[in-house]
């Protein structure tokens, strides 16, 4: 009886020093990929001449743990709609992300996100490939239990379509919330 004792107070000792500090975070994004327009140099006065323009939708949610809000180690997932690949694909990575303080008073922070998985044709079989990612971006507070990110992605994923034999590349805008 005794040992049983012990064991629950060490237990429920851990267990409220656990949720004294939430070492926890749950991600949620939303970002737009981009392609280049190719009838920016067009002589046709009626053509688009936009630099960029939009080429989907990409929305993802993650959960995992950090150190102190500056490393941060997780597992995301979500859709990744691109308009000319004719694509929807469900990618699963592991993520890393770096966020240093930009400053000793301020709470921002630049961050940088690396992730690597597998990314899942959505309605076209058993289609599968190599999914990888970067993001750069500024993390701003809102309170102790969010901020807000506005970041540059570039991700690739390895589906070996008919019109894109090497796979398939991005660069997305995005706006992400953490909730600590």
């Amino acid at each position: 009886m005794k040992k049983l004792t012990h064991a629950l107070f060490l237990f429920f000792a851990f267990q409220v020093n656990a949720q004294k500090s939430n070492v926890t975070y749950h991600n949620l994004e939303l970002a737009m990929p981009f392609k280049g327009n190719p009838e920016r140099t067009s002589t046709d006065p009626n053509a688009n001449k936009s630099f960029l323009l939009p080429d989907g939708l990409s929305s993802k949610i993650g959960y995992g743990l950090h150190y102190k809000k500056s490393i941060s180690v997780g597992l995301h997932t979500g859709i990744d709609w691109k308009i000319s690949a004719k694509v929807v694909s469900a990618p699963v990575f592991a993520n890393l992300k770096f966020s240093p303080r930009l400053t000793e008073n301020d709470e921002s922070r630049l961050f940088v996100n690396l992730g690597y998985g597998r990314a899942f044709a959505l309605g076209r079989g058993d289609l599968s490939g190599k999914y990888l990612r970067g993001s750069l971006g500024l993390e701003a507070k809102d309170d102790e239990k969010q901020s807000l990110l506005l970041f540059i992605d570039i991700s690739r994923t390895d589906l070996v379509l008919p019109f894109y034999p090497e796979g398939i590349g991005s660069i997305s805008l995005g706006i992400a919330v953490n909730f600590f």
